[in-house]
């Protein structure tokens, strides 16, 4: 059946802690900061299975990254390891879609500054069977899959498209000059001859 599990319960309490690194642009692990984009690190401080919050500014609990290997993250993201009595792919997508919904409820202002280690461990999760679990978990991986596919594939027409779509916008500009010069000329040529039939 169903039951209610608080957060804290679900990974080691000393794994929801956030860290902090330098970034590098050419760096060789992932560098996870408060925003979605991901940026690079040489160095890593976690090397395993995590989920990944923002714990502060705009997108605080609010950007969730699912992550594995070596990484590093800025120092107001709490990354939650060992998780254990829960599918991470279940968790990680009740979460993002969740804790939002819980920190506006849980506050007036519309966007919250920042997440406090009390609010992450208090958070409840309802959980069903664990084959259960599995089953919405890939379901999502899925969609995200697809998601992510469609918008690779959309990408990538895109730039194939985009120099045929220029030159044959180039194409059209040169027909149109040509064309308005060749009524220019016409209506040029027509003038003369009224001028002639005039006289």
């Amino acid at each position: 059946g169903l039951y209610w599990v608080g957060l804290e319960y679900l990974s080691d309490d000393d794994s929801i802690l956030p860290i902090e690194m330098s970034w590098k642009i050419d760096g060789e692990y992932p560098f996870y900061v408060r925003s979605p984009i991901v940026e690079r690190s040489h160095k890593y401080t976690f090397d395993g299975p995590a989920i990944l919050m923002s714990g502060d500014g705009a997108g605080a609990g609010r950007i969730f990254h699912k992550v594995s290997g070596k990484y590093s993250c800025h120092q107001r993201v709490y990354s939650m390891q060992n998780i254990h009595d829960i599918d991470s792919a279940f968790l990680f997508y009740y979460l993002r879609e969740l804790f939002p919904v819980t920190l506006e409820m849980a506050n007036a202002k519309s966007t919250v500054d920042s997440v406090r280690l009390p609010m992450l461990q208090d958070f409840t999760v309802l959980l069903p069977p664990p084959a259960e679990q599995q089953r919405i978990a890939a379901y999502l991986d899925e969609l995200a899959y697809r998601k992510s596919i469609s918008g690779a594939a959309a990408m990538k027409f895109k730039r194939l498209a985009e120099p045929a779509l220029i030159a044959a916008g180039d194409r059209r500009d040169a027909f149109r000059e040509t064309e308005d010069y060749l009524l220019a000329q016409q209506t040029q040529l027509n003038d003369k001859l009224s001028l002639l039939d005039a006289a």
